[in-house]
């Protein structure tokens, strides 16, 4: 009997050990699994980040990352995300920049070109009207009284045309404007 119960217990021991030995197995391969999807999961964001950082140095600021988690990379996304935003915007004001002051030499170079007062006015207006992108620029004349004419006028098809019209203004009275302001107009 004695033989028995140490069989017995051996055996239970045993089979214990081979139990335990197949948790360890099992849980060493979940363990394997679970680091190895989060390993692509990680490398796959960390992978998008990085595409799209080499297409915004090409030149390319169209593209975002996506988030796919609040964790660091996902931080990361969303950070990567609004310096792309600031890039972007700060290249669309920089070609504005560029195209105005395009804009501005060739009326700078009109300017040269022509030095009839009429031609210079009417570009200056044309010019001017096409950069700021309004429906009517004029240029305003006074007299020695104050009293206003319009000598040169860029108006859009759909306005009235006011060229040569003489504009009474009550503000625009002398003794107005020399109290209103006195460092604006040099006497």
């Amino acid at each position: 009997m004695q033989t028995t119960s140490k069989l017995n217990t051996s055996n239970l021991l045993q089979e214990v050990w081979v139990l335990q030995l197949l948790c360890t197995v099992v849980g060493l391969i979940l363990v394997l699994l679970w680091t190895r999807v989060f390993k692509r999961t990680l490398l796959k964001q960390v992978e998008q980040i990085k595409e799209i950082a080499e297409k915004i140095t090409d030149g390319d600021t169209s593209f975002r990352a996506t988030i796919y988690s609040e964790d660091e990379i996902g931080q990361l996304a969303v950070t990567f995300n609004k310096m792309a935003d600031s890039i972007s915007e700060r290249s669309s004001h920089q070609l504005e920049e560029v195209k105005l002051s395009k804009l501005i030499n060739q009326i700078t170079q009109r300017f040269y070109e022509s030095l009839d007062r009429e031609e210079i006015l009417k570009s200056a207006v044309i010019n001017t009207r096409e950069a700021l992108n309004v429906d009517r620029v004029v240029i305003f004349s006074f007299d020695e009284n104050w009293q206003g004419r319009v000598v040169a006028e860029s108006v859009d098809a759909n306005c009235m045309e006011i060229l040569g019209a003489n504009i009474y203004d009550p503000c625009l009275q002398i003794t107005t404007l020399k109290n209103i302001s006195r460092d604006i107009f040099l006497w």
